[in-house]
C-alpha cells in the first residue's frame, strides 16, 4: 500500500464497524464526526491503506449533521485486494438414457447392437401391432422410454476463482485442458477452462475463472480448437 491513512485525530470517532462476509471478505466502516472542512482535508483516497488494518478504502462520503459546519465522514475499506475466493459447485447435466452405463457392455442391461435398433423400431412404430415388442434388457430401455424416461442427470464439479485487483487484470482464452489449476478439485475428471471474465466496479477490477470437470475428454479434439 503506497499510502496509509491514519484517521481523523481532531474529529470523534463515532462508529467503528468490523465484518467478515461469507466468502472470507473482511470489511471495516468507520464513522467520524467534526468540522466539515477538517473531515474534506482530512478524508482518505480511494484505494488507500488504513492504519492498524490490512485493508484498501473502497469508499469515502460526506454527510451532514444538520449544523452548518459540521458533518460525518464515512469509511469503507476491506481487504479484498488481498483475496482469492474459490469455490466449487455441481452441475447438473441430462445424459440420454441410451448412454447409461446399465445398458453398455458389461451393464445389468448390456444391449446388443441389434437390441437397440428393435427399440428404435419399436419406439418408432406408426401402430403398436407393426413391430414387435422389445424383450429381455431391450425391454428395459424401451419401458423406460415409453414412460418419458428418456434422460437421466449426472453431475460435474465446476470449479470457480474470483480475484480483485486494481489495475486490468489479462484474461485467457477458454475451451483447453487445464494440466494445474491454482485450487484442490474434486478427482477423478479433466478440467477445462469454461469462463474467464475481467469485469470494472466502482475501484477494483473483477477477475471470475471457471474450469469444469468432465469424466471424459476427447483432449485432441478440446486442445486443438
Amino acid at each position: 500500500m503506497s499510502v496509509i491513512w491514519h484517521g481523523v485525530k481532531s474529529a470523534t470517532l463515532r462508529n467503528r464497524v468490523e465484518h467478515t462476509s461469507s466468502d472470507g471478505i473482511f470489511e471495516v466502516k468507520l464513522s467520524y464526526e467534526g468540522q466539515i472542512d477538517l473531515l474534506r482535508a482530512s478524508q482518505p483516497k480511494i484505494s488507500d491503506g488504513v492504519a492498524g488494518y490490512s485493508v484498501f478504502v473502497e469508499d469515502v462520503t460526506l454527510e451532514s449533521t444538520g449544523q452548518a459546519d459540521k458533518a460525518i465522514l464515512n469509511v469503507s475499506a476491506s481487504d479484498r485486494l488481498t483475496k482469492t475466493v474459490s469455490e466449487v459447485v455441481w452441475l447438473r447435466v441430462d445424459e440420454d438414457i441410451r448412454n447409461h452405463k446399465v445398458f453398455a457392455a458389461g451393464g445389468q442391461f448390456a444391449l446388443t447392437d441389434d437390441q437397440r435398433r428393435e427399440v428404435e423400431a419399436k419406439l418408432n412404430a406408426p401402430s403398436d401391432d407393426t413391430v414387435p415388442t422389445p424383450t429381455g434388457n431391450a425391454s428395459e430401455l424401451y419401458q423406460r422410454m415409453l414412460k418419458g424416461e428418456t434422460n437421466y442427470a449426472v453431475y460435474i464439479p465446476v470449479a470457480k476463482q474470483t480475484s480483485w485487483y486494481l489495475s486490468f487484470p489479462v484474461a485467457n482464452g477458454c475451451g483447453q485442458v487445464a494440466s494445474i489449476l491454482p485450487m484442490a478439485v474434486p478427482s477423478g475428471y479433466t478440467y477445462v477452462s469454461t469462463a474467464d471474465s475481467a469485469t470494472r466496479s466502482t475501484l477494483y477490477w473483477q477477475r471470475q475463472q471457471e474450469w469444469t470437470g468432465f469424466t471424459s475428454v476427447d483432449t485432441v479434439i478440446v486442445n486443438n480448437t
